[in-house]
């Protein structure tokens, strides 16, 4: 569920609720569902390792031996 699609449930819940509003209770869980629906949190950004890098994977132009088959060596 997206942040956007929680406020709507949200808030059809709360009009849907008439007489029966949600208890104080009800809301302070509400209020910590929310804080956390809406807490951004951003993974660490990795570097990245430049073109010449010996470590960087690097893409075969083509298959040197012609039979159609890739060869791993280590």
């Amino acid at each position: 569920m997206t942040p956007e699609q929680f406020c709507y449930w949200l808030q059809g819940f709360s009009e849907l609720s008439g007489d029966n509003p949600p208890t104080p209770e009800q809301w302070k869980s509400i209020r910590e569902h929310i804080a956390t629906v809406f807490k951004k949190v951003t993974p660490p950004v990795m570097p990245t390792m430049p073109v010449n890098d010996p470590r960087r994977v690097q893409p075969i132009p083509s298959n040197p031996w012609g039979d159609g088959e890739l060869r791993v060596t280590c």
